[in-house]
């Protein structure tokens, strides 16, 4: 699965033509929301970063369509 596209297929071009993006820094946090259009199926996703020793880090995942988020799998 591709969890980054929210197991969409990978079109560059589809995805470059409907991709919207919103970002939002508080502090050491931040998030990303995206949305994009694959096959006439809308995908939105959150990241939630937060700032480690100068660098962002990923510390979740959200898919707002599928209804998942990364921090529920075992990923080591």
């Amino acid at each position: 699965p591709n969890m980054a596209l929210d197991n969409a297929q990978y079109d560059k071009a589809e995805i470059d033509t409907s991709l919207k993006t919103i970002e939002a820094v508080n502090g050491d946090a931040a998030k990303v929301v995206v949305a994009f259009v694959v096959a006439g199926n809308p995908h939105r996703l959150e990241w939630k970063l937060r700032k480690v020793d100068g660098d962002w880090k990923v510390t979740d995942l959200l898919s707002v369509t599928g209804e998942w988020a990364l921090s529920q799998y075992q990923c080591e």
